[in-house]
């Protein structure tokens, strides 16, 4: 580069150049303070310097005139100097170096297409650039004020880095690529693809549409991405001049410390939050989010309705959850997952980990919730979707709407509700409430002491424990308890139940229609009305109550000491044990006229056994059966059995009989059902 001339200023001296375009170059040296330079269009060399007895430059003014294509190369000293553009450069490179310590130095550029490097030592420096240029900027004394183009201006494609250090900087930028990086303060920038990294504590980074890149510091962080033009719209609605930003843009955000805030509208958004200790406030919109959390919790988030995917631990902390799908993984105690989807588009699955108190309310939407708690955990949902709730080590307090919905919950006095619908519940736990609708349900219950109610539906039931509670709707339902002083109450289906414990209270309200099939242990009681019953005794000391039982009906009881009512005109079969002592049959009139219309076989009928007739009246001599003479009166013989003739139709046959004692009969005077 030629230079036209070199002028050397010694402290409060004026001087233009002379060089007026960019075949020309002019050239100063600087000593003392407060000189001022015009250069008027040429290339611009200056240069600081520190000479006796002017001492070392400082407050220097440079003065650059409209120009173009020129190369200005400054290096000065001290502080409060100034780079000022008298009006717009286009197409220069611009180079301005600030070598003291103490700030407060200040450029204000316009350099269109050119490109444009400042850097300045100390405080309080304040920088004003085009956004058209290729730019960088460095100012790491802190407090820094720098601003290039302006808000909305569309200048998409042009690039500027800035180096920040301290605190109290301030950034404003318009749609230009921006790249920030160190520093603690203040970053506001438009569209564009955005890298900041700041450092420190209390930063504030507002970026509009685009994929931006932001490290938000230490604690005390707010990040806001307002998605294109900085409307802060939940959609994407460009004008005319934003074509280069993408529709569905992606930001990543990194946060750490306590206290930081983050929102956005549409773009999706991946937050790194390990490094948090607690209380970070995340505010997303309907984008397909990202979020990590770490720390010891307080913390609040509320995402839209895209895909969204949370990790988090810490405790008391609150998730809002849009329409989903939704994965959650939480690690603590007391947290609350809400999610709202009126409409149950969603799949949410969300996964607590050993925490204790926890609280899921899925709305409508479908999904999982698993957990290895101890504590108690609550879920919500409304249906109509599945559900599947596994709790293997803990308590659930969960209620379900209608759909096909799946639960475990072991800890004890766990409440499980669900609508309609064929679900499958374990309850492995003692004490549990178990409450479904009408469906084809499937519940194995191996604690003690449960209460489970069905709707309506064919349910199939393992209880596995003592002294549970079953109420069941119309129903085909299965049931297997093996524990004792279990209580089962059924409606009119046609229900098999196997209870081979002790102590055990069956009653059974059926249709006429209905079949039932019942095979128990010892000492229990059934009782049974309507329909055709096949019930079986393995055991001793049970008791059978049947009222209006069909034809048909059978009753095996082949222990000791058990006992047979039958009332309301119940036809029966019972089969006793030959050899078996102390059974005893009781037949029971309906009352009024002493009626008995059903049949009623008796087989293995001896002399420990007995019957009692009651309120009835013989049905071949009309006479009341109140004496043995009485049943003798009224009873024909046979080479194989011998029958007893009731008034109103009914019998009572007694097969492979054996000589009739009065020990055998009893006549008491009660009459309709038993």
């Amino acid at each position: 580069m030629t230079v036209n001339y070199i002028w050397t200023l010694t402290g409060g001296e004026f001087q233009a150049g002379n060089a007026l375009n960019n075949t020309q170059t002019d050239q100063f040296q600087v000593y003392g303070a407060g000189n001022m330079i015009l250069s008027l269009g040429g290339n611009l060399i200056v240069n600081g310097g520190n000479l006796a007895p002017y001492g070392g430059d400082t407050t220097t003014t440079i003065m650059l005139e409209p120009t173009s294509g020129v190369t200005d190369t400054m290096t000065v000293d001290g502080w409060n100097n100034s780079l000022v553009g008298l009006g717009p450069l286009s197409d220069s490179t611009v180079t301005f170096t600030v070598m003291g310590v103490r700030g407060g130095n200040t450029v204000n550029l316009d350099n269109s297409g050119g490109t444009t490097t400042i850097s300045m030592a100390g405080p309080g420096n304040s920088v004003t650039l085009n956004g058209d240029a290729t730019n960088s900027i460095s100012s790491p004394g802190g407090t820094a004020s720098v601003t290039v183009g302006s808000p909305d201006d569309n200048l998409f494609g042009y690039s500027t880095t800035i180096g920040l250090g301290g605190t109290g900087n301030t950034v404003n930028g318009g749609d230009e690529n921006f790249g920030v990086t160190g520093g603690q303060g203040t970053v506001v920038l438009g569209d564009g693809t955005d890298n900041v990294n700041m450092t420190g504590m209390g930063n504030s980074v507002t970026v509009g549409g685009g994929n931006d890149s932001i490290i938000a510091g230490g604690s005390g962080a707010t990040v806001k991405i307002l998605g294109v033009d900085s409307l802060d719209s939940p959609t994407y609605t460009p004008d005319a001049d934003d074509g280069p930003v993408p529709p569905s843009p992606t930001d990543y955000v990194i946060i750490a410390g306590s206290g930081d805030k983050v929102s956005a509208t549409y773009e999706n958004v991946s937050i790194w939050g390990i490094a948090v200790t607690a209380a970070a406030t995340i505010t997303l919109g309907d984008g397909n989010n990202l979020i990590a959390l770490g720390g010891t919790g307080g913390n609040k988030v509320t995402v839209g309705d895209g895909a969204n995917v949370i990790n988090a631990t810490g405790n008391s902390s609150t998730y809002n959850l849009g329409d989903g799908p939704n994965g959650v993984v939480l690690s603590g105690n007391s947290n609350i997952v809400s999610v709202t989807d009126p409409m149950g588009v969603g799949l949410d699955n969300v996964q607590l980990g050993a925490g204790s108190g926890d609280t899921v309310l899925l709305d409508h939407a479908a999904g999982s919730v698993t957990g290895t708690t101890t504590g108690t955990t609550t879920v919500t949902q409304t249906g109509p979707n599945a559900v599947t709730v596994y709790l293997p080590n803990g308590v659930g307090d969960i209620s379900l709407g209608d759909g096909r919905d799946t639960v475990t919950a072991n800890g004890a006095s766990s409440v499980i509700t669900a609508g309609n619908g064929n679900d499958t519940v374990t309850a492995n736990g003692n004490s549990d409430k178990i409450t479904l609708g009408s469906g084809n349900n499937m519940v194995v219950a191996n604690g003690n002491a449960d209460t489970m109610t069905f709707g309506s539906g064919n349910n199939t039931v393992a209880a596995n424990g003592n002294t549970d509670t079953m109420t069941f709707g119309n129903g085909n339902n299965t049931v297997t308890a093996h524990g004792n002083t279990d209580t089962m109450t059924f409606g009119s289906g046609s229900n098999t139940v196997t209870a081979l414990g002790s102590g055990d209270h069956i009653t059974m309200s059926a249709a006429t229609t209905s079949t039932d099939m019942v095979m128990v242990g010892s000492a229990d009681t059934v009782r049974i009305t309507n329909g055709t019953d096949i019930l079986t005794a393995n055991g001793a000391g049970d008791i059978f109550y049947l009222n209006n039982s069909n034809f048909g009906s059978t009753v095996v009881a082949f222990g000791n000491s058990n006992s047979v009512f039958l009332g309301t005109n119940s036809s029966a079969l019972v089969d006793l044990n030959p050899a078996g002592v102390g059974e005893s049959i009781t037949v029971q009139s309906l009352g009024g006229a002493d009626n008995y219309s059903g049949t009623v076989q008796v087989n293995g009928f001896g002399p420990s056994d007995t019957m009692d007739l009651q309120s009835l009246v013989g049905g071949l001599n009309g006479a009341a059966l109140n004496s043995f003479a009485s049943v003798l009166a009224n009873m024909t013989f046979g080479g194989t059995s011998d029958t007893l003739h009731l008034h109103g139709g009914g019998s009572v046959t007694f097969g492979a009989p054996t000589a009739f004692t009065t020990a055998e009969f009893v006549f008491t005077h009660s009459s309709g059902p038993v």
